[in-house]
């Protein structure tokens, strides 16, 4: 609120040092008195996307978690609140599990400031999935994908590259049709989106790699909200044991938001 917001940050700076602001490592300590500074110590995605679906702070003392989501999926994953519930000074959450948090600061980032390496950077900067900035696929710092409003100009980049708003998800938009394979090489370790082959061929790689498949879509295999699906998908059925397929050469549309799980179209692998 704006007692944090509007704390003075300027302690050390003079007119004959004015960039003296101080940057220490402990600003992310709660005990500690270093003041936040605007602009470099910041709430960031990790804050409140703290983990996976089996590796999160949701579970933890003193946070605010989000309980469902605009679609009323149950979430209990992601936090509502980028610090924790009795912190005076709001100190930005940082998490252990950096699948969706913002880079660290190396020694190269930060040459002569030693107490700034491990603290988050800011999203502006952030870089993952080969070297492309976060704000390629989720949008500028301040207009993020999706705008609520969808008839907002922030929506159009999103709309023309992949055909609905919202986060860039749609492989499609940068790789060639049906050249990615069972891969879980994508952004924040996902596996292909939209694909036919990752549809029908992925059972092997499954039951190989089932504590990956957990990490979005649950410890019971039924789906959390990290395993949503992005737009309207249609799916190919091969069995006839899901509770959406009921025979093998079935074609069934699945609607956008819809939380995937191993038992939509087949035996629940993960659960066994």
């Amino acid at each position: 609120d704006m007692a944090q917001v509007g704390e003075d940050f300027t302690r050390g700076v003079s007119p004959s040092n004015p960039g003296a602001f101080e940057l220490a490592a402990d600003f992310y300590d709660a005990g500690s008195d270093t003041p936040r500074v605007p602009w470099a110590n910041e709430p960031g995605c990790g804050s409140c996307h703290t983990g996976t679906a089996t590796n999160n702070l949701a579970g933890g003392a003193n946070v605010l978690r989000n309980t469902w989501d605009a679609a009323g999926n149950l979430d209990g994953i992601r936090l509502l609140q980028a610090y924790r519930v009795g912190d005076d000074k709001a100190t930005p959450i940082v998490p252990a599990n950096k699948r969706f948090a913002e880079n660290p600061v190396t020694a190269a980032d930060m040459p002569g400031d030693p107490d700034a390496i491990g603290n988050p950077k800011l999203y502006r900067v952030s870089t993952g999935h080969g070297g492309l900035f976060c704000e390629a696929c989720h949008g500028a710092t301040h207009a993020e994908w999706p705008n609520a409003n969808p008839a907002a100009n922030d929506n159009v980049a999103a709309n023309q590259l992949q055909g609905h708003s919202g986060t860039i998800t749609e492989c499609t938009v940068c790789h060639a049709s049906g050249s990615l394979g069972l891969t879980l090489n994508g952004p924040h370790g996902m596996h292909p989106v939209g694909t036919r082959n990752w549809n029908e061929h992925h059972a092997g790689h499954a039951e190989h790699a089932n504590g990956e498949c957990r990490a979005c879509h649950g410890n019971n295999g039924l789906g959390t909200v990290l395993s949503r699906t992005a737009a309207e998908r249609i799916w190919f059925c091969d069995d006839d044991k899901g509770t959406l397929c009921s025979r093998e050469d079935q074609v069934i549309t699945v609607p956008k938001g819809t939380v995937v799980g191993c038992n939509q179209c087949h035996e629940n692998e993960i659960n066994h």
